[in-house]
């Protein structure tokens, strides 16, 4: 997609063959699961299959285009990688300009090799820059306990804490110092129900965050 390119469902005319629109980006999303390139791309494309305009099926198609300009791009997995499990996370805090809510992004590596990935809009509107990075910090956390739950069950060793990298300095002191958390319980409400639900108290995980 073009940078800092914003789509919503009032701008442009419609398009008058919904269907040939439905079925490209269902297709798309197929190919997400061996195409992580594309994923952001797609995340926001299959969002107006109610209301869809011209210039949707515009970028739709600047996507085909570089799907088919870049054959050759796909996911490497390298014999001799180590087992170290890093993550990546990041929140495009009100991004969408319909609803104001933000989009959560993570991808995971075990050593070089890129295993799991995500692109995908929040809940509820986020109040501020630190409060939707945190959600996204909360996600890929249970994402990596589940990692590594499902490589104890494979039987595969990993002593070793896995990393956890996140841009957001405000985020990031957050989840180092719970006691902050007094100034920020909505936040905390987040963590603790998500946590909780799956995985036990949040304090647990503190070691997740680099």
């Amino acid at each position: 997609m073009e940078q800092h390119l914003k789509l919503n469902n009032q701008d442009d005319t419609f398009f008058p063959d919904p269907c040939l629109y439905c079925r490209l980006v269902g297709r798309l999303i197929y190919l997400t699961i061996t195409q992580p390139d594309i994923v952001y791309a797609v995340n926001i494309l299959s969002q107006f299959m109610h209301a869809l305009r011209v210039l949707h099926m515009t970028v739709a198609t600047c996507v085909l285009c570089y799907i088919k300009g870049s054959p050759d791009q796909g996911i490497f997995f390298s014999s001799s990688s180590t087992l170290q499990v890093t993550a990546y996370t990041y929140s495009d805090w009100a991004s969408c300009p319909t609803t104001r809510r933000s989009t959560t992004g993570y991808f995971i590596q075990i050593g070089i090799s890129l295993i799991s990935w995500l692109t995908k809009k929040q809940t509820t509107v986020a109040c501020s820059s630190a409060e939707a990075e945190y959600r996204a910090i909360v996600v890929t956390t249970c994402k990596l306990t589940w990692l590594k739950q499902l490589l104890t069950d494979l039987g595969i060793s990993h002593p070793e804490p896995f990393t956890l990298h996140c841009d957001n300095q405000s985020a990031l002191f957050i989840a180092h110092n719970p006691v902050f958390h007094e100034c920020s319980k909505y936040i905390e409400m987040i963590a603790t129900l998500c946590m909780i639900n799956s995985f036990g108290p949040p304090q647990s995980y503190s070691h997740f965050f680099k």
